[in-house]
């Protein structure tokens, strides 16, 4: 059995991998403002967002709780479009 002091170590290398994961989906999203401003498309895409959630709520992780982490993100993202 693991002891607390690596469980807690692994979870830190989890969130050090999220962290890292949302900063390529920052640069990613930086990359879309960009393109939705020179092509004149609107930062909110409600039917993209259903079609995430949908896609990602399949899996194990209990829907709604995946819905509230996504709808943080995506609106996180939709902010910085603004920017």
């Amino acid at each position: 059995m693991k002891t607390m002091k690596q469980m807690r170590a692994e979870i830190d290398r989890i969130d050090e991998e999220i962290v890292r994961l949302l900063e390529n989906r920052i640069r990613v999203v930086l990359e879309i403002s960009e393109y939705k401003k020179e092509h004149g498309i609107p930062v909110n895409d409600p039917a993209r967002e259903d079609d995430i959630l949908a896609r990602l709520a399949s899996g194990k992780i209990d829907e709604g709780m995946i819905r509230k982490v996504y709808r943080t993100i995506f609106s996180c993202s939709r902010n910085i479009q603004k920017m």
